[in-house]
């Protein structure tokens, strides 16, 4: 019986470590995770009827879902929330970055923040987020805007590609 216990507690170990063994499954886990947490911030704004924001922090490596700051109407800068309040957040598995994050017809962060509107309709801000390895192995997370339904692409793909393979597919 003590020896089961044992094997019981070493596979556990060894298999929820299996991401930092494997880099390759560690790129696969933070493609599910950032598709996941885009369907749960469309599934957010849907279900609370609100605006949802997910907030990628490239830097850190980390994505949160949360209510969207206020805009000055004057200024259009956002002004500083009494509390921000997040939804859900999470950390990319060691070893994987977010390499850069597309968005509308040309733009691209490669730092800072990047933070797309989920709304209640179910639409998105398009974006594509790549997700980088250390060995410089590349998935990349696509979500359309009329859907806000995420898939994963491979890493090659570039996001005018694919933007443009999915209109010839609505034609």
């Amino acid at each position: 019986m003590l020896v089961i216990i044992i094997i019981a507690v070493i596979s556990a170990v060894v298999f929820a470590r299996l991401d930092r063994i494997i880099p390759s499954q560690a790129l696969v886990s933070a493609a599910n995770q950032v598709a996941g947490a885009a369907a749960l911030a469309r599934s957010e704004a849907r279900l609370k009827r609100v605006d949802v924001e997910l907030v990628y922090d490239i830097d850190k490596g980390t994505w949160a879902i949360q209510e969207p700051s206020e805009i000055d109407p004057v200024t259009g800068i956002a002004l500083p929330a009494p509390k921000t309040v997040t939804m859900a957040s999470g950390t990319l598995p060691e070893g994987v970055k977010i390499a850069r994050v597309y968005y509308s017809e040309s733009g691209v962060a490669s730092d800072g923040i990047a933070a797309p509107t989920f709304r209640p309709s179910g639409a998105v801000s398009e974006h594509m987020v790549v997700l980088e390895n250390a060995e410089k192995s590349a998935l990349a997370v696509y979500v359309p805007a009329l859907t806000g339904s995420a898939f994963v692409v491979t890493g090659d793909a570039s996001y005018a590609e694919i933007r443009a393979h999915r209109r010839a597919a609505k034609e």
